[in-house]
């Protein structure tokens, strides 16, 4: 297993990373039209949830006992894939809505369908 300061930079980087993503994408939705705009702001908001949740957990890895470390590195890598899952899901969603060539409602139902079956699989 790599070194505690080696693993926590790592997670750091990629924690980072992805939050700068969001901003990226954030900075985009700002031309997108009001309905869609509403809704990208709404599953945003989610996602700076989620990074802040990471943050947190990072922060309980990075001062916890050697005892904890390896439960500690279990939960704080669950919290980095969640983030991270959510945040390609977003994506992938968010291009539907601003690529699809169809209505505004019928790209809003194309994003509802598609996330119901990413979340049964």
């Amino acid at each position: 297993m790599t070194s505690r300061k080696t693993y926590l930079e790592i997670m750091r980087s990629q924690l980072d990373a992805l939050n700068t993503e969001v901003t990226q994408l954030e900075a985009g939705a700002r031309n997108a039209k009001a309905e869609i705009r509403e809704r990208y702001d709404n599953e945003v908001s989610k996602l700076r949830h989620q990074s802040k949740l990471a943050d947190t957990k990072l922060e309980e890895v990075m001062v916890a006992n050697e005892v904890n470390w390896e439960a500690m590195v279990a939960e704080m890598e669950k919290a980095r894939d969640d983030f991270s899952y959510s945040f390609q899901y977003f994506k992938s969603n968010f291009w539907i809505l601003t690529h699809c060539p169809q209505p505004p409602e019928v790209r809003l139902i194309a994003w509802d369908v598609h996330r119901w079956d990413r979340r049964d699989s």
